[in-house]
């Protein structure tokens, strides 16, 4: 999995999903895809360092085609360096782990040998070496640097390191759900569980539908927009339109029970009166389109022209022709397959 984000630059979320997921995550238990997760994030935010404290251990550097060794070192080096779990353990993993695959197989020795050597040093490499280092590419730190200096970039860097807190919003009572919950209620009316360790599955609440996980910035459009609508007969004189979807304004504040026709129909009378209006459609293009394809406004754009009389049909110029003819081309060859 770490090797799908670091080289195929796969979607760690994606991955990590309880339905959709990676198949060999999805069916460990809960406790070993908490293990998973904190292993995956610990190794992905401190990868800069890890890297450089492999490297410090290294006479020669590894080859260059041997990423999979490079990614046993890391996943066993963020759990000795920044993970609550015995040292013995997480070599004896990467070298099993090592010994099975072909590819790794003769690197077996010296997976064990940097490992323990990792256990031993582990306090100088972490001052020696890990603080010297940003937790961010360097790339990313050399822009920061220019732009804000150096004392501020690495500010930044130790901030991207601080775990993301978990808020929720709650439907009713939210002081009572802090206190319960054990978070603490922000002044935006949401509650936030600093610290929090464990399933969010398991919180009283959550299979009743009490409440939902929901960023604190995020609720608040909902927060402000929504009783706007249901009020908007008097403050923003709603259309005919809008009234008639009026009763499906509560479903606007709950992702569970969204219904996204009749949201867009309130916004599409709404807009209007709040001063936007769709420009006009005019026609640019001398022919005409499938009437079930969505991809053609997308892979086309017409090239500015100068003024032409009416009797002249507008053109698309020589590139929008080109990638007309390729698509007229693939469409063809969709319909031509069985």
């Amino acid at each position: 999995m770490l090797a799908a984000v670091v080289d195929r630059k796969t979607s760690l979320d994606g991955m990590l999903d309880a339905g959709n997921g990676n198949p060999v995550y999805r069916e460990l238990n809960e406790a070993d895809r908490a293990l998973v997760r904190a292993i995956l994030n610990s190794a992905l935010r401190q990868l800069p360092r890890i890297e450089a404290m492999i490297d410090s251990l290294l006479q020669n550097p590894l080859p260059e085609g041997a990423r999979a060794l490079d990614h046993v070192l890391t996943v066993a080096a963020a759990q000795i360096l920044y993970l609550d779990i015995p040292d013995h353990s997480a070599v004896d993993l990467a070298v099993e782990q090592a010994q099975i695959d072909p590819r790794n197989k003769r690197f077996a020795s010296l997976v064990n040998a940097v490992l323990r050597r990792m256990s031993c040093e582990k306090q100088d490499l972490l001052e020696n070496v890990g603080e010297k280092i940003p937790a961010i590419p360097g790339w990313f730190h050399k822009r920061l640097v220019t732009y804000y200096g150096a004392s501020e970039a690495a500010r930044i860097a130790d901030a991207l390191l601080t775990p993301a807190a978990i808020d929720l919003t709650v439907k009713s009572n939210p002081e009572g759900w802090a206190e319960r919950l054990n978070g603490r209620l922000l002044p935006t009316g949401s509650v936030r569980l600093a610290g929090f360790s464990g399933a969010v599955p398991s919180l009283e609440g959550f299979d009743d539908g009490e409440w939902w996980v929901q960023d604190a910035a995020a609720a608040l459009p909902a927060k402000l927009l929504v009783p706007s609508l249901a009020n908007a007969s008097s403050t923003f004189a709603l259309r005919p339109a809008a009234r008639r979807h009026s009763s499906f304004l509560p479903a606007l504040t709950s992702p569970r029970s969204i219904n996204r026709q009749a949201a867009s129909s309130v916004f599409k009378a709404i807009l209007p009166d709040w001063g936007w209006r769709r420009p006009p459609r005019k026609s640019t293009w001398p022919i005409s389109a499938p009437k079930n394809c969505s991809m053609l406004p997308c892979l086309m754009r017409p090239v500015p022209r100068p003024a032409q009389s009416a009797a002249t049909p507008m053109s698309c110029g020589p590139r929008g022709r080109r990638i007309l003819k390729n698509w007229l081309s693939f469409r063809r060859s969709c319909c031509a397959m069985p």
